[in-house]
């Protein structure tokens, strides 16, 4: 093993594809929390909640991210 093979190692996971994100934050907005998604899926809950909050509401009201965050335990 060469010394350098640590560096060959990719510190993170590639970006997921957009229209994956899509499913997953509309399941979101569908009612179902994010840890139940990532049991069923490969990103953490917190992912699933950072996407969720950055793609905003799905009725663009304005308080529904800020529902969103308390109903999962964010706040």
């Amino acid at each position: 093993m060469s010394p350098n093979k640590e560096s060959e190692v990719p510190k993170t996971c590639p970006a997921y594809p957009p229209e994956y994100r899509d499913q997953i934050i509309a399941l979101a907005h569908s009612g179902r929390t994010p840890e139940d998604l990532a049991t069923e899926c490969e990103p953490s809950a917190q992912t699933i909640r950072t996407w969720t909050v950055k793609k905003g509401p799905p009725d663009g009201g304005p308080f529904d991210d800020l529902l969103l965050l308390c109903r999962d335990g964010g706040i």
